[in-house]
């Protein structure tokens, strides 16, 4: 749910600049097919149609990510219901405000928003109903954040919050994404073995760097320098060596690259403080809630395909 005006204009303009064709939404409509039942509520074709069209989903990737689009979907659907059930609605000054500020958005990347709804045969109804769900949402959050959650977030993960940078040094063993369980698992045990022979003495992390790891940083024992938690490494390096101290080496670390061992060589403390981060910290707590929210909402769903 975060930037959700930045994703909306992107896709707009990503359709837009590269000429998808697509047919008016009400064109979708009257061919819309089910695909899905939520608790009795259909989601077609068109909703998945308008759903890749916001997202800036190309045709060529839309069988490759349409299921991921629907279980997006379908989630949507289940917090819209516990909203309802909670009487929680979006404010029309809320979204009123939110198709401002989007159209403000596209102006600045030299659109005219009328024009390029127009183009896209979009309407300012269907734009509003897309904006609905996450204005509501926000409202529901504000609601029921407290300044202490906001505060004990921020305490709890300070050190990926105030700006802290950490140095690094790695080991990397890379496997393609599509290779097997057997070829990821045979990495793990490399790594795990090597990790042995680190923590006991009988090799330094610098010198089994250079001997065994298949990056650039190989050349320097490792040292791939600063980093913030977020902006420079791979999101699942940075989180893993975030939750090292300085000296610890991390268990074998798998991410898009291959499968890592990680030390942490040293701390740069942030200065930033909650004020300066509640944004950062707020977005944070709101995802945690969605996802939380979600996976209780599915164990007592009815979620059925079309026949």
């Amino acid at each position: 749910m975060r930037n959700h005006l930045h994703v909306i204009t992107c896709g707009l303009l990503f359709i837009f600049l590269y000429s998808q064709v697509l047919h008016s939404a009400d064109e979708q409509r009257l061919d819309a097919k089910t695909l899905v039942l939520v608790n009795g509520h259909r989601i077609t074709t068109a909703d998945l149609d308008l759903k890749c069209l916001v997202r800036g989903i190309s045709s060529e990737d839309r069988d490759s990510l349409r299921q991921q689009v629907l279980e997006e979907l379908i989630n949507e659907q289940l917090i819209s219901e516990f909203l309802k059930s909670r009487s929680v609605q979006a404010s029309p000054e809320a979204v009123d405000a939110q198709i401002d500020a989007l159209k403000t958005l596209i102006r600045r990347r030299g659109h005219e928003p009328e024009q390029l709804l127009n183009d896209l045969r979009l309407s300012e109804k269907d734009l509003r109903g897309v904006l609905l769900l996450p204005a509501a949402w926000q409202a529901y959050v504000s609601q029921v954040v407290t300044d202490k959650q906001l505060k004990d977030k921020f305490t709890s993960h300070q050190r990926e919050l105030d700006g802290t940078q950490l140095r690094a040094r790695h080991i990397v063993i890379k496997v393609p994404a599509d290779s097997s369980d057997e070829v990821w698992s045979a990495a793990d045990r490399t790594l795990r073995e090597l990790r042995q022979r680190i923590t006991s003495g009988q090799v330094s992390f610098t010198e089994a760097a250079r001997e065994h790891s298949e990056g650039p940083s190989a050349a320097t024992g490792g040292d791939v320098g600063f980093f913030p938690h977020r902006g420079i490494m791979p999101s699942l390096f940075a989180d893993a060596a975030f939750s090292l101290k300085k000296g610890d080496i991390s268990e074998p670390i798998r991410t898009s690259v291959g499968v890592h061992l990680i030390e942490v060589t040293d701390v740069q403390p942030g200065q930033l403080s909650l004020e300066d981060v509640r944004s950062a910290v707020l977005d944070r707590i709101t995802q945690e809630m969605w996802d939380t929210q979600v996976a209780q909402l599915r164990v007592n769903a009815q979620i059925e395909g079309a026949e």
